[in-house]
């Protein structure tokens, strides 16, 4: 074989070397590694401000957001509060959930502030929202009048709005709603819904009674609310534009 012949030969076996079946040529790169999950967040606690009074017994739900991805992971809630008993759920909060804070103030002789501190922590990164109750002495007297204002609504949604799966053999825990004149106002719990029930201590046509319903663990605010213009007058209800949670 000549030297031009062995030259072009030897081009082709390291051309053959890097084409086809035999791979690559350079190096692959390494996989990137993925960002690790971040400890800080944001916490969010709401209401941030109380419209109404409470009364010794009576819950007060705080609901609470963290910032984040479920990957981020899950972040401890916790509560104090002198002179109330509490709990939280769920525990711990993951990001995406809205949590709820239950505080029941204890009963009390003279109106007063109850200062509440509500923490959230994640991998040594904390943080703190202080929230402020009035509680005023007084008994829940409205259970009745609210479960009669209420049972048009429930009747209404279960036969006009089945997709809410809200019925009248729905379970419902109720407690008064924070006191304010001329308006009485009453909560509501199901194992899906907050439901808050208001209505105007006044006489037909003016005695309207309300609803508003916040699908409990995925909302912030009510996604739904319905009016009746007339108890008295036992109009039909019909739907509104929700305002916002009653605190």
């Amino acid at each position: 074989m000549g030297i031009l012949s062995l030259v072009l030969a030897t081009a082709l076996v390291l051309a053959g070397c890097g084409s086809g079946g035999g791979g690559s040529a350079l190096p692959s790169a390494e996989p990137a590694e993925s960002e690790p999950a971040s400890a800080d967040f944001e916490l969010e606690v709401m209401p941030a401000q109380f419209v109404g009074m409470s009364i010794g017994g009576q819950p007060v739900v705080f609901l609470v957001t963290v910032s984040g991805t479920e990957a981020d992971g899950a972040v401890e809630i916790s509560a104090t509060a002198e002179g109330a008993a509490i709990t939280v759920e769920p525990q711990p909060l993951t990001p995406g959930v809205v949590g709820e804070v239950t505080v029941v103030p204890a009963s009390v002789d003279a109106e007063g502030q109850l200062a509440v501190t509500l923490t959230a922590s994640r991998g040594g990164v904390e943080k703190t929202e202080e929230r402020t109750l009035m509680v005023m002495p007084g008994d829940d007297t409205l259970a009745n009048e609210a479960a009669r204002h209420l049972a048009p609504f429930i009747a209404w949604l279960e036969a006009n709005r089945p997709e809410l799966g809200i019925t009248q053999q729905t379970d419902w825990d109720g407690s008064l709603g924070g006191w304010v004149l001329i308006v009485e106002h009453y909560q509501y719990l199901s194992k899906d819904w907050e439901l808050g029930l208001s209505w105007h201590v006044m006489v037909e046509p003016d005695d309207w009674a309300r609803i508003y319903l916040r699908h409990r663990w995925t909302e912030t605010e009510p996604s739904l609310a319905f009016e009746i213009s007339s108890f008295a007058g036992a109009s039909e209800p019909i739907e509104i534009t929700p305002e916002g949670i009653w605190r």
